[in-house]
């Protein structure tokens, strides 16, 4: 489960068809990146600065919350959120590159990405209204739809931005996270160090997530 906005909760339906097919993709790359040692930047600082290793525990770790309700809530620190956080860039990343293949290939029914966040939107936010065509390419749209998915499942945007506090003296820092209410320790946890069966056995967790994937 998942200490999401509006509680604890395990996603189901087409919002979890969504996450696992995401959770597949980035498992697909990480698996590239420990064979060939290239990393992928996501562009998620917290995330991007771990051994692949990590992310690979992180991912099932993380995934596994989302995903399955025997699976206690993770963390809620900068380093777990950041993972979250990272799917949801992703996915919009997935979302623009669906949109210029669909451009460069009009007469292409590409727009498997679209079709998935529509349907996680209905289900989630319960609303039909205004919702683009799922072979609409204005990318805004799209980021909205995002969004709002996003805000369903984190309740604030702190780890995108450790900058703000890492970076600073240790009384501004403290100042900052007052005022935005910032735990002390969320962006000094500390990531797992798995070895190299616990590495094994993320790595089957997320084969399993890929395997369920529709």
């Amino acid at each position: 489960m998942w200490r999401t906005s509006s509680g604890e909760r395990t996603l189901g339906g087409a919002e979890a068809a969504l996450i696992r097919a995401v959770v597949a993709f980035v498992r697909d790359l990480l698996e590239q990146e420990l064979e060939f040692s290239e990393p992928w930047i996501s562009g998620v600082k917290l995330f991007d600065e771990l051994l692949t290793s990590q992310k690979i525990a992180l991912l099932a770790e993380v995934g596994e919350a989302l995903l399955r309700d025997d699976v206690p809530c993770s963390p809620l620190d900068g380093v777990h959120e950041a993972v979250v956080g990272m799917l949801f860039e992703t996915l919009h990343m997935l979302l623009e590159c669906e949109i210029d293949a669909a451009q460069s290939s009009p007469d292409d029914d590409l727009a498997t990405w679209r079709r998935l966040v529509l349907a996680a939107v209905r289900e989630t936010d319960g609303d039909d209204g205004d919702l683009p065509d799922p072979h609409s390419c204005k990318m805004a749209d799209w980021s909205v739809l995002v969004d709002v998915l996003d805000s369903f499942v984190l309740w604030d945007d702190d780890w995108d931005t450790p900058e703000l506090v890492m970076d600073e003296s240790p009384d501004f820092a403290r100042t900052i996270k007052q005022r935005l209410s910032i735990r002390d320790d969320y962006y000094t946890a500390i990531a797992p160090d798995p070895t190299e069966e616990e590495l094994t056995h993320a790595r089957a967790v997320l084969r399993q997530i890929a395997k369920n994937t529709a």
